[in-house]
């Protein structure tokens, strides 16, 4: 049998890959596509936006998710959206970045794209996804991918040594702050926890 090419084995992962995300997709936009309105949390944000567009985006300095409001009504001014409609496709979009960060958060720090494939397929069907879209959990989940963007951006710059990965790590982990504190407080105990595994396989001595 002929063996399979590099290429050939790239381009079947980066199907593998589509076909998570479509997977994500179509989980995601089921609410939508059968007509369901917005539920949980929804009503607050909604409401949020549109008193945003009587009395500014100064408003939401007021509230406990600053940036992410901020970042949802620059959004809404850019494309020329109703907020009720932003918020109806926002779930989707999030999906569609939770499954791709979470395959290269998986392959940078495994070098596995199988496992990489494998961990994208099971965040398609994330709780985020199939719950969060009833309960519209989306600061959570918008922090959730910035997390992982997060973590990636710190593996790259270690094994890089690169001081625009470094930023990025930066830039990042300010964002999931401005958007969801608990996440933040996560990602910092995440890389702390990280940081004393390494230092301390690096200063254990080593037996002959």
């Amino acid at each position: 049998m002929r063996a399979t090419s590099s290429g050939e084995r790239k381009l079947r992962f980066r199907l593998l890959l589509l076909a998570a995300l479509a997977l994500g997709l179509g989980v995601s936009s089921y609410r939508l596509v059968v007509g369901y309105p917005l539920t949980g949390d929804a009503d607050y944000h909604l409401s949020m936006l549109q008193q945003m567009d009587c009395l500014g985006p100064g408003l939401a300095l007021s509230t406990d998710r600053p940036l992410l409001f901020l970042v949802l009504y620059s959004v809404q001014v850019c494309l020329h959206i109703e907020a009720e409609v932003l918020l109806k496709h926002l779930q989707i979009l999030l999906t569609g970045a939770l499954v791709v960060s979470t395959y290269l958060l998986t392959d940078c720090c495994f070098k596995d794209e199988r496992l990489a494939i494998l961990s994208a397929l099971l965040a398609s069907v994330f709780p985020h996804v199939t719950v969060g879209i009833r309960y519209f959990i989306v600061g959570n989940w918008f922090a959730l991918v910035l997390l992982t963007l997060f973590l990636t951006a710190v593996l790259r710059s270690l094994e890089s040594k690169s001081e625009v990965w470094a930023a990025l790590a930066v830039t990042l982990s300010w964002l999931t702050l401005g958007i969801h504190f608990p996440t933040w407080i996560f990602s910092m105990l995440v890389v702390v926890i990280y940081a004393f595994i390494t230092y301390r396989l690096q200063t254990e001595p080593k037996q002959v």
